[in-house]
Parts: structure tokens; C-alpha cells; sequence
């Protein structure tokens, strides 16, 4: 009897640890309220899986998807989570391509060996069935991890531990295996953040109505568009691959694109020859880069009220750098315009954490010929610091933090102020 009762308990023990759920919090931009919270869970993970799970969050989302491009200039719009779900089972529930659950092993053969994971997702690796799909319980699984852990979830990414292709968004949920590129993440965030439209080409006829995504028209008259803003004058509608010097970031009116599940090639168009939304690879054309900078606009916060001007890549032209919240940008002067050339947010390595009170100087601290910043806090007397920002010329990274004293100058003090000698320059102001 205390035999069969050790069993028990042990089993129920293996029972709940496999079930098990954390949750790290691995970007702070604001309050949940304020924010889009972006939850990231996996399914199909064991226990002794987690650690693969992790790096697998860190390299495809937060260096991938995060690391360039929209994502990366709208990053503080975003809260962003990450949920550690254990199954039972390895890998996630195979069907057919009438939704049958079969053995994988097995050359397809119909099973009721439904995989035991922590969402119990399921893939088919099917165009037609937009590659992976929740399972019966799927949705009541993921919103009560969800409204436990993460209340105030706005969007959930989720990764399958499964080797075969594909990417799938959902409403306000997306999907993809661990064999895709993080440019497939992203082109599923279109969808999701900004709901663009597929820009896939193939040989049907459109006939249907004005597709609702601003990526997609039936409408071939310049003047009334959905983005003629973008188009060149000059550039002719319809338009052809030979009209255009970049394939992604010069607008037109291309032919072809997706609807419906529907791969069209004539009465449909899409304002770019192949971009994210099209290649994957690509960049995000300007309309869908504009209208993901539309939706998250009101989250991010950005203002210019602490704005910083130096030659930070020290090509004598003013440069400016935005402190806003948990984010540093460098724009970098052309000569005619300012460009966006580095975006940090939440942390930069060495300095850690963005802080409330942190104060910004401008000066050329090592010589190099390019201005640096080093940053002064002394809001929270339980650790104020000091930090220098060298600049790269496209970047900054810190080289240095002092916290509570400064070797040779003791403690830091409140009313510390901070000058730099005005240098001779012969810099051209670009305004």
C-alpha cells in the first residue's frame, strides 16, 4: 500500500512539473495599460527542453525580429513576455490534410496518438491549412495561461518545437516552427501588428471586391490610390519590375497578390515587386513599414524633449541622439536630411538598464574626432552612476559604469554638475 501510494505521488509530482508555467519579463517599455504587451510561449517542450527554447526566443525574436528595421525603431511601443510552458511530449501533434491525427513516423498513417504538449497545437505543414493550427483545446489552454501569467496580453507569438516550414497568423496570435528564419517572424508581425495582406503572386484571376488591407488594391487610378503618396510621379501604373531601381522600396502598382488563401496574378495588386510580404527575405515596403508605424504610434511615446546634438561620426555635420524612455536613437546627418542609423531599447550592455533621471552629455572623450555621451543619474540616491557611451560612428556601446563613487572623486552628490569645453569646429550645420 505505501508502495502504490510513493507511485501515486510521485506521478502527480512528474504531473505538475510538466505542466508547469513562468514567466520572464524580458522588455519593460511602460505600464501594461500604456503598451502593446507581446506574450511569447512555446509548445511542444519538455522540461529538459527549455534552455533550447530560450535561446531560440532570444536569437529569432528579440535579435531577429526586434533587431532590425520597423520593429527595432518601434520596439518601446512594446512590453514584452516571455512564458516557459512545459510538456509532457517533445515535439507537437501531426495531421493530414483533412485535419486527422497521424503518426509521423509512419508514413501518414491515421493515429489517436495525440501528443500530450503544453497548448496542444498541431501541423500539417499545408498552404490550405496555413501550415500549423490550434487543436480542440488549444484556445482554452493558451488564454488561461495567458490570463494567469500575462492579464493584459495584446498579442501572442508562439514557437512549435517542430523541424518542418512554416508560419501562420491567426488574429491576434501567430505561430512558427523552429526551422524558420526570424524574417518569416516578422512577416507573420505584419500580419498580426499591422494586418498586411500577402503579397504572394500565382496565375488566378481576382474578381472580388477592394481587399481591406492597405497592401493590397484593385485600383489602378493614381489619384485616388490607397498609397499614392508613395508612388514617383513618373513611375507608370501598372507598374513592372523594369519601372524600379530597388524591388522593395520603390512603390508602384505590381500585379498579383494574396487573398483569401488565393494566390492571384492578375486583378490584384500590391505596391512593391517583392518586399517581406512577398519574399520574406526583403525589407518591408514603405506603405507596410508606414502603416506598422501608424498602429503602434501611440505607444511609443517618442517626443523630443530630451534631444542631444553632436558630430557623433564625426564627419563635421550635426547629428542628433533621442533619449525617450528605455530607448537611445542616433539619427546621423546626411547633409540634407537626418537618418536613423541605431536604435537601443531596454538596455545596452555594461550600462544595463534605462533609467527615470538618467541626464545625457555630449563630448569627444577619447580624442577620436567623434562626440561620445556619458550618462549621469542621480534620481535614486540608493545607486547613482555614471556611464560612458563611446561612439562607433553608428552606433554607441558602454565602455565604463561607476556606481555610487567615481575612483579619486569620491561620492556622488545631487547638485553635481557636469561641462564641457566648447571645441573649434569648422561642422556644417545641416538644418
Amino acid at each position: 500500500m505505501k508502495k502504490a501510494s510513493c507511485i501515486l505521488l510521485l506521478s502527480l509530482v512528474c504531473c505538475s512539473l510538466a505542466e508547469a508555467q513562468t514567466v520572464t519579463e524580458l522588455l519593460r517599455s511602460g505600464s501594461n495599460g500604456s503598451k502593446r504587451n507581446l506574450v511569447i510561449i512555446g509548445d511542444g517542450f519538455q522540461a529538459g527542453q527549455q534552455n533550447n527554447y530560450n535561446n531560440f526566443v532570444n536569437t529569432f525574436v528579440m535579435q531577429g525580429v526586434f533587431g532590425e528595421g520597423v520593429f527595432r525603431e518601434t520596439m518601446s511601443a512594446f512590453n514584452i513576455y516571455r512564458i516557459n510552458a512545459n510538456s509532457v511530449d517533445s515535439g507537437v501533434t501531426q495531421v493530414d490534410n483533412n485535419g486527422n491525427v497521424i503518426d509521423a513516423n509512419n508514413n501518414g498513417t491515421v493515429t489517436d496518438d495525440v501528443r500530450n504538449t503544453a497548448l496542444g497545437y498541431r501541423f500539417s505543414g499545408m498552404w490550405n491549412r496555413c501550415w500549423m493550427e490550434p487543436g480542440p483545446n488549444t484556445n482554452t489552454l493558451l488564454n488561461n495561461i495567458l490570463n494567469n501569467l500575462v492579464p493584459q496580453w495584446d498579442f501572442v507569438f508562439i514557437i512549435l518545437n517542430e523541424p518542418g516550414f512554416g508560419g501562420c497568423r491567426r488574429g491576434n496570435t501567430l505561430a512558427v516552427t523552429t526551422s524558420m528564419g526570424w524574417t518569416v517572424g516578422s512577416h507573420e508581425m505584419g500580419h498580426m501588428i499591422g494586418d498586411l495582406g500577402d503579397e504572394y503572386t500565382g496565375t488566378a484571376n481576382y474578381t472580388g471586391g477592394e481587399p481591406s488591407n492597405v497592401n493590397l488594391t484593385i485600383n489602378t487610378n493614381r489619384n485616388t490610390l490607397k498609397w499614392r503618396d508613395f508612388v514617383n510621379p513618373a513611375t507608370p501604373i501598372p507598374t513592372t519590375q523594369a519601372n524600379v531601381g530597388s524591388q522593395s522600396q520603390d512603390a508602384g502598382v505590381f500585379s498579383g497578390a494574396t487573398t483569401g488563401g488565393t494566390r492571384y496574378g492578375t486583378g490584384i495588386f500590391r505596391p512593391a515587386f517583392n518586399d517581406r510580404m512577398n519574399g520574406n527575405t526583403p525589407p518591408f515596403c514603405p506603405i507596410c513599414y508606414d502603416r506598422i508605424h501608424q498602429v503602434l504610434d501611440p505607444f511609443h511615446d517618442y517626443t523630443y524633449n530630451n534631444a542631444y546634438v553632436g558630430d557623433f561620426d564625426g564627419d563635421d555635420r550635426d547629428d542628433l541622439v533621442l533619449h525617450n524612455a528605455n530607448s537611445l536613437a542616433l539619427y546621423l546627418a546626411t547633409g540634407s536630411e537626418l537618418e536613423v542609423e541605431w536604435i537601443a531599447t531596454g538596455e545596452i550592455p555594461v550600462w544595463d538598464d534605462f533609467m527615470p533621471g538618467d541626464k545625457f552629455y555630449v563630448g569627444d572623450f577619447n580624442g577620436d574626432g567623434k562626440d561620445d555621451l556619458f550618462v549621469f543619474n542621480h534620481s535614486d540616491w540608493s545607486m547613482p552612476y555614471f556611464a560612458l557611451l563611446r561612439s562607433t560612428g553608428a552606433s554607441f556601446e558602454c565602455v565604463r559604469r561607476f556606481d555610487l563613487e567615481l575612483p579619486g572623486w569620491d561620492d556622488m552628490k545631487p547638485n553635481d554638475q557636469f561641462y564641457r569645453k566648447p571645441r573649434e569646429s569648422t561642422r556644417i550645420h545641416a538644418w
